[in-house]
């Protein structure tokens, strides 16, 4: 008598890359190298991956020579209505 099998649903990468741009993902990592009680090398690390948009809901700081209108512009949606005329 088998057990039930694992499944696995089909998603494509862009849909992966999609959903993870749209959410954004924090990454933190803290690295010690030590030999006893010395610390000889330490490296904190820091990564927020996420679109434009995203990143501006949270209100992240972009670096300098960002543009800014290209942002601002991402980030203010028109319902689909109001895009086209609100005729359907």
């Amino acid at each position: 008598m088998s057990g039930p099998s694992p499944t696995r649903t089909q998603g494509d990468l862009a849909q992966m890359l999609e959903t993870l741009l749209d959410k954004g993902v924090v990454i933190n990592a803290d690295i010690a190298i030590t030999i006893g009680d010395t610390e000889l090398l330490s490296v904190k690390l820091r990564a927020a991956i996420a679109s434009f948009e995203t990143a501006a809901e949270y209100g992240l700081e972009f670096p300098l020579g960002t543009d800014l209108d290209s942002v601002e512009a991402a980030t203010t949606h028109q319902p689909a209505d109001a895009a086209d005329g609100g005729q359907g």
